[in-house]
């Protein structure tokens, strides 16, 4: 019997890079995926979870990717979490016990 491949969002309480006030930030991993994805690639009812923990998704463009996609902002000035730094920044710092966190599961 094949086992179930889990898809998991992490809500993630961080704070912003540019104004250090609080933000929650989510990120899903995924087999599914190959790995992990930001709200770039959340379908409509993954970003109403998202949003139900807190977390703010808006409409960002990224001049250094030269695109527009769904990106984590922060709440308080706007800034936004780029596909760049969602891992490296916020996934592993929380990983590493950094960041406090939960695991909802999506499948």
């Amino acid at each position: 019997m094949k086992e179930s491949i889990q898809t998991q969002m992490y809500i993630i309480k961080a704070e912003c890079y540019k104004c250090d006030a609080p933000m929650n930030i989510a990120i899903i991993k995924s087999e599914k995926r190959n790995g992990f994805c930001g709200p770039e690639a959340f379908s409509t009812e993954e970003k109403r979870i998202a949003e139900n923990n807190g977390v703010i998704i808006r409409e960002q463009h990224s001049y250094t990717m030269e695109q527009t996609y769904d990106a984590n902002t922060c709440p308080h000035c706007n800034a936004f979490v780029g596909q760049h730094y969602l891992l490296t920044e916020y996934f592993v710092p929380a990983e590493c016990s950094d960041y406090e966190y939960k695991v909802i599961d999506i499948s």
